[in-house]
């Protein structure tokens, strides 16, 4: 495989990891808190809602940082 082909696939990749990572934090960490904050019916007290939000950040930080290192490893 030639350097360019190895660099769009890396560029690919991170590209296809970072937006689960923000899908993830949208759908995980802020859809609950919107529907808290607004008042429409959630299984979830608050307590669980701020915990949810939390943890999805963090793996949807974890994603964009992964996403990240894997463009460490394209070729000049």
């Amino acid at each position: 495989m030639n350097k360019t082909s190895h660099n769009e696939r890396r560029k690919l990749t991170a590209t296809f990891v970072n937006t689960i990572g923000a899908a993830v934090f949208s759908v995980g960490g802020l859809g609950p808190i919107v529907s808290y904050a607004t008042g429409l019916p959630t299984i979830l007290n608050l307590d669980q809602v701020i915990l949810l939000a939390a943890v999805c950040f963090l793996i949807g930080l974890g994603l964009h940082l992964g996403g990240r290192m894997l463009l460490g490893g394209l070729i000049e």
